[in-house]
C-alpha cells in the first residue's frame, strides 16, 4: 500500500500541471453540431412564430368577416410539444471546453499517446452521438410541429376562406335581390308614372281643349214691331208673314271644364217679312178709288199688294214694316194711281201689283256662346246661351210677280250692327274619339231695333235647327 501510494505520488508530481490539449477535429466537428443545433432551433423558432403570426392573422380576418371570434382549441400536438420547446438542448454551453484531470491518468505515468487518442475518441463519439440523437429529436419534433401547425394553418384557411366565400355569395344574391327588387321597383314606378301620365293627359283632354265644327241651319224668320200712328197710316196691307230661310257656319269652341266651354266662330244668317193682302179692290170700299193704268185689269182672284207710296224727287218711298223702302223708279207690272179722297197731297199715291212683297236682311254674326254639359255621355245635352254680333251685309226689297222677282230697292235707316241673344239645347252624339255629330235648336232674337228711325221698331228673330259635325283636338 505505501509502494502504490509513493508510486502516485511520484505520478502526481510529475504531472503537475500537465494539460493535454484534444485534437482540433474533435472541437471542429462539435462546433459544427453545437451550431447545426442552433440553427435547428432557430428555424423551430421561426416556424413557431410564423405559426403564431398566420393564427393572429386568421383570428382578426375571421372575426373582421364574420363578426365573431374564432376560439382554436389546443390539440394534442400543441399539448405534447409545449413542454418539449423549454427541453434543454443535450449540450449545454459549458461544453464548449473539456477539462481532463489528472485523476483520469492516474495509475500510468506515461500515457500511451494512441490509448488517449481512443478515449478521447470514445469520449467524441458518445458526445457526438448525444448531440445528434439531440438534434435528430429536435429535427423531428420540429418538422412534426411545423406539419401540425400547417395543417392547422391550412385547415384555418380553408375555413376562414369558406366564410369569406360565404360571405361573399351571401352579398352578392343580397346585391343582386336588391337590384332586382330596386329593377323592379322602378319598373312598376315607371309603369305607374306612363299610367298617370296618360291619365292625366286624358282628362286634361277631357277638360281642356278646342273643338271646331260645322253648321247648317235651315229655319224660320219673322219679327216683332211697332210704329208711331202717322207712320202707321200710309201702310194699308193687312199681311204680315214671315219666311224661311237657311244659314249656317263654323263653330271654334274652347273647353275651359270637363262640362264647360266657351264657343265663337262665325255665321250667316237670313231675316225678313213678307206681304200679300189679296183683298178686292171694288168690294165696297168706299174711301178709296183708284185709276188704273191702260191695258190692265183685276180679277180679284191672284195674290196682290197694295199701299200708299210717295213720290220724291230720288224715286218712290213707301213705308213698310221694318221701315220706309226707297224705290229709284216704279218696277215692272206695277200701277200707281192718285188718291182721289186726299185731293190736297197730290204726292200721296197707291202702288197695286200682283205677287208678294218681301224684305230681306242679311247678316254676318260673331257669337260668344257659353255651353254647360248637362249629360256628358256617347249621347250627350248641351245647353247654351249667349249673344251675337251682328253685321248687315245685305238690305233688300223684292217684288215677287209675273215678270219675276224684282229687286226694287232697300230699307232706309237700317243700322250696320246689331245685337242678338240665343239660347239653345244640343243634343250630340259621338261618333269616335274626335268627331261628333251635333243638333242644335236655337232661338235668336234681336235684342235692339235694326231700324234707327224713331218711327219704328223693328225687332227679327230666328228659329233654327243647327245641324253639323264636331272634331275635338
Amino acid at each position: 500500500m505505501s509502494k502504490k501510494l509513493n508510486i502516485d505520488d511520484s505520478i502526481r508530481e510529475k504531472l503537475d500541471g500537465f494539460s493535454a490539449a484534444p485534437p482540433s477535429h474533435v472541437w471542429d466537428t462539435i462546433q459544427s453540431q453545437l451550431d447545426g443545433h442552433r440553427k435547428k432551433r432557430r428555424m423551430a423558432n421561426v416556424g413557431w412564430i410564423s405559426a403564431a403570426a398566420v393564427i393572429v392573422l386568421a383570428f382578426i380576418a375571421g372575426w373582421y368577416f364574420s363578426g365573431k371570434t374564432v376560439v382554436e382549441e389546443p390539440t394534442m400536438a400543441q399539448q405534447q410539444t409545449a413542454p418539449e420547446k423549454t427541453q434543454e438542448p443535450a449540450v449545454s454551453s459549458k461544453d464548449n471546453s473539456v477539462n481532463i484531470t489528472v485523476d483520469q491518468l492516474a495509475g500510468a505515468q506515461e500515457i500511451n499517446t494512441t490509448d488517449t487518442n481512443t478515449n478521447q475518441t470514445i469520449a467524441d463519439d458518445k458526445m457526438l452521438a448525444e448531440v445528434e440523437l439531440s438534434a435528430e429529436e429536435n429535427k423531428s419534433q420540429s418538422e412534426q410541429i411545423i406539419a401540425t401547425r400547417a395543417e392547422q394553418n391550412y385547415s384555418l384557411l380553408e375555413r376562414i376562406e369558406a366564410i369569406f366565400t360565404t360571405k361573399q355569395s351571401y352579398v352578392s344574391l343580397a346585391e343582386k335581390s336588391n337590384k332586382t327588387q330596386i329593377e323592379e321597383s322602378f319598373t312598376a314606378d315607371e309603369m305607374l308614372i306612363a299610367a298617370n301620365l296618360r291619365s292625366l293627359n286624358e282628362q286634361k283632354q277631357q277638360e281642356h281643349g278646342w273643338i271646331v265644327g260645322a253648321q247648317i241651319s235651315p229655319g224660320y224668320s219673322s219679327h216683332s214691331a211697332n210704329h208711331k200712328d202717322s207712320y202707321a197710316r200710309e201702310m194699308t196691307y193687312n199681311s204680315d208673314d214671315g219666311g224661311s230661310n237657311v244659314g249656317g257656319g263654323i263653330s271654334v269652341q274652347y273647353k275651359t271644364s270637363k262640362r264647360l266651354r266657351v264657343e265663337s266662330g262665325i255665321y250667316y244668317a237670313k231675316d225678313g217679312q213678307k206681304a200679300n193682302n189679296s183683298f178686292n179692290l171694288f168690294a165696297g170700299n168706299n174711301d178709296l178709288s183708284y185709276s188704273y193704268a191702260p191695258n190692265t185689269s183685276y180679277d180679284g182672284s191672284s195674290p196682290s199688294f197694295s199701299n200708299v207710296v210717295r213720290t220724291e224727287s230720288s224715286g218712290i218711298a213707301m213705308n213698310s214694316t221694318a221701315g220706309v223702302i226707297k224705290m229709284g223708279s216704279a218696277p215692272r207690272g206695277v200701277n200707281i194711281s192718285a188718291n182721289l179722297e186726299n185731293s190736297n197731297d197730290v204726292a200721296a199715291q197707291r202702288l197695286y201689283s200682283d205677287g208678294e212683297f218681301s224684305q230681306v236682311f242679311e247678316f254676318v254674326e260673331v257669337p260668344l256662346y257659353l255651353r254647360y254639359s248637362v249629360l256628358d255621355k256617347k249621347v250627350g245635352v248641351e245647353l247654351l246661351g249667349g249673344i251675337n254680333a251682328g253685321f248687315v251685309i245685305g238690305n233688300n226689297a223684292y217684288l215677287d210677280n209675273d215678270y219675276g222677282v224684282q229687286n226694287i230697292g232697300r230699307t232706309a235707316d237700317i243700322s250696320t250692327l246689331n245685337f242678338s241673344g240665343t239660347l239653345g239645347v244640343g243634343v250630340n252624339y259621338a261618333l269616335g274619339k274626335h268627331f261628333s255629330f251635333a243638333l242644335e235648336p236655337r232661338l235668336n232674337y234681336y235684342l235692339n231695333s235694326i231700324n234707327s228711325n224713331p218711327d219704328v221698331n223693328y225687332r227679327p228673330y230666328r228659329i233654327g235647327i243647327y245641324t253639323g259635325v264636331y272634331y275635338e283636338f
